[in-house]
């Protein structure tokens, strides 16, 4: 790919590139681009008007020599086309492109004082394949996204961006073994950033597409990053032709290789949270140490910066962590502690951390994103949860047998706080049929009771001491499991018993005879021992 930088001038001749150089490599080592005047104005070359010598150096100070020929003819001509051969290649010259830029200079061929000026840029690449593909392998990147981070799949990525790329290798003609897939990621400068291989594998000419999945993260030799503007992916296929498609050239080495160039975003004032650090298990009552990487991947320092952390269940009401002034592309590293309640529920939490600047804004990219960060944790063990509500059971009425029974349940909320309960009779099956929970749910402030009548309907053949409980639930959870001893007389009988001896209503008459029978008794003792004494 060619990128073209053109400098127009003001005056009545107008030089413009009509023919565009290719990009040179080390087997395809000569181009050419032509420049025009639009108008078809007469002009001539003033420079170069010989051969010239240009050098293209990447990073690591590997170079190529350029030699530009202009055309024979310089004058009187409305276009002239320069060639270019590359020359003097360096090894192992840096898998990136770089360019130099060639300036062309020209005047109107009726006036030398009306003058004009074009630059072209010419390109160097080394190819990622060692060698030519007999084969007919192909690659090619199918598909590229940001799975964690800010980025925004193949338009832009930020460091630390978690990245994956789909890949598809294709046969060709032949059948090709032992093929090797092997990735690199540079800078659009030259420096090296990650690598990577995977295992290799046959592919036959009748075979369907293999695919596979790179995935890395932009935390590699990060101080490569600072500054540049675009990386560039690079990957390659390679394997052998198999013997039977090879003929004389037994095993032949083919390959195939694909680029991808991405906007790197270094120039936003943004600073993230990356590398946590924590337990993934803890017990209630423990102590708890999250650690993280405070990074400021801006181009420019960052003063006061702090952290705040968030969860309500956990009592953390956005506590504040002081990280302090971070130079650009420089990090900090987050310490916080604190210790989980001794009653805290076991289950997964989640702790918020959210990044500000020194006007307590939370920091956001040029992209709307805003810098907050979220870890979950499990709570579980040593959990001591005592129940914030008290319940207790009564007979209302009934007690005997085939007929309804009905149960004041007392709920009364101990806690300090609004909750809403549920109550659920369970247990009872055997000997009796729930007809209502009157109401089913009880909503209690701080220190308040509320009564709630169950009613069942007694089995008729049953009797005796029975038991069910009373379970109350707060957002589906058991809180507290209360049980109930009834005792149920046969429907002859007069009694009902919950918890203990409970006189029924309805057998009142029952206690009467027996107490004026005492009362009969005391009488006659009484009379008796008056006669005695007489």
């Amino acid at each position: 790919m060619l990128v073209m930088v053109m400098s127009l001038g003001s005056a009545a001749i107008t030089l413009t590139v009509s023919s565009q150089p290719a990009i040179l490599t080390e087997t395809q080592n000569s181009t050419s681009f032509t420049i025009s005047s639009i108008g078809n104005e007469l002009f001539n070359i003033t420079s170069p008007t010989n051969p010239v010598n240009e050098t293209i150096e990447d990073s690591d100070g590997h170079k190529v020599i350029l030699t530009i020929t202009p055309p024979v003819n310089l004058s009187n001509i409305t276009q002239a086309t320069f060639d270019v051969i590359a020359t003097s290649i360096s090894d192992d010259f840096n898998l990136a492109k770089e360019s130099t830029t060639i300036t062309i200079n020209a005047e109107n061929a009726s006036s030398s004082s009306d003058t004009d000026t074009e630059t072209v840029t010419i390109y160097f690449e080394t190819p990622f394949c060692e060698y030519e593909n007999p084969g007919e392998l192909n690659i090619y990147i199918d598909d590229i996204s940001v799975e964690g981070g800010f980025g925004d799949d193949e338009e832009y990525w930020y460091p630390f961006d978690e990245i994956e790329i789909d890949l598809v290798i294709e046969p060709g003609d032949y059948d090709i073994e032992n093929i090797e897939v092997k990735w690199e990621l540079y800078t659009e400068s030259g420096g090296k950033i990650d690598d990577g291989k995977e295992s290799d594998f046959d592919l036959d000419w009748d075979d369907d597409d293999e695919e596979l999945i790179i995935k890395f993260k932009l935390d590699n030799k990060l101080s490569k990053l600072k500054g540049e503007d675009k990386l560039v992916f690079y990957v390659k296929a390679e394997g052998k032709i198999d013997d039977n498609d090879a003929g004389s050239d037994n095993k032949k080495e083919t390959c195939e290789w694909d680029s991808e160039e991405v906007e790197l975003i270094t120039n936003d004032n943004f600073v993230i949270l990356d590398d946590f650090q924590f337990p993934e298990v803890v017990s209630c009552g423990s102590d708890i140490q999250i650690t993280a990487d405070v990074w400021n991947i801006g181009d420019d320092e960052q003063d006061d910066v702090y952290v705040l952390v968030y969860n309500q269940e956990l009592e953390l009401f956005e506590e504040e962590i002081e990280i302090g002034d971070i130079d650009d592309f420089d990090d900090k590293e987050l310490v916080f502690e604190f210790q989980i309640p001794e009653d805290a529920k076991e289950k997964w939490y989640t702790l918020e951390f959210t990044v500000y600047d020194d006007g307590n804004d939370i920091y956001e990219n040029d992209n709307d994103d805003e810098a907050e960060f979220t870890i979950s944790f499990k709570v579980e063990g040593s959990c001591v949860v005592e129940p914030q509500v008290v319940v207790s059971a009564s007979l209302e009425s009934g007690g005997n047998a085939g007929e309804e029974l009905v149960i004041k349940a007392t709920v009364t909320n101990t806690g300090s706080k609004l909750v809403t309960y549920e109550l659920n009779p369970i247990d009872y099956a055997d000997w009796a049929t729930l007809i209502s929970v009157e109401p089913s749910s009880v909503i209690l402030s701080a220190g308040e009771s509320k009564d709630v009548l169950v009613t069942f309907d007694v089995n008729k053949d049953v009797s005796g001491d029975k038991l069910f409980n009373i379970e109350l639930l707060l957002e589906d959870e058991q809180v507290i499991k209360q049980p109930v001893s009834v005792t149920i007389e046969e429907s002859d009988s007069g009694f009902g018993f919950i918890t203990g001896n409970i006189i029924s209503e309805s057998n009142w008459y029952l206690w009467g005879i027996g107490a004026l029978n005492v009362i009969l008794i005391v009488v006659i003792i009484l009379v008796a021992l008056r006669v005695a004494k007489k």
